[in-house]
């Protein structure tokens, strides 16, 4: 690569770490936090629409499995198959295992898009450079 193209691609990655407003530690955390939880809700609230089953782990280390019988917005209750119901905050829970992609695949989807798009701009600029 020349120095045009280096210049460039710093330039672009500066301009887009300032663009996107990294937050302060403790708003990224609370951010994170209201996300997780937001997260859970959707999880829930779906399941409870469709009448799954779903395994629920606490950050205590207790796990829940069953159908959601009563969603609110501060809590929902899970009732196993023995008919044992649990109510349980959204806070208190660590992660609900449902269908869908793991967290790990959804990182990976998104690493490759974003690899994908580093190496247009760079194809880009060699085009543009001949």
């Amino acid at each position: 690569m020349n120095n045009k193209t280096v210049s460039f691609l710093l330039i672009f990655s500066i301009q887009l770490l300032t663009v996107s407003g990294v937050p302060t530690r403790g708003q990224a955390s609370q951010t994170k936090q209201l996300r997780r939880i937001e997260k859970v809700k959707s999880q829930v609230t779906k399941a409870s629409q469709n009448n799954d089953t779903i395994k629920v782990k606490l950050n205590s280390g207790t796990t829940y499995q069953g159908t959601v019988n009563q969603v609110t917005n501060v809590n929902f209750v899970i009732v196993d198959a023995s008919g044992t119901s649990h109510s349980v905050n959204y806070e208190e829970v660590n992660s609900v295992g449902g269908k869908g992609y793991s967290s790990g695949w959804k990182i990976a989807i998104g690493a490759a898009i974003g690899a994908g798009a580093v190496l247009a701009v760079l194809a880009a600029i060699a085009a543009s450079d001949n």
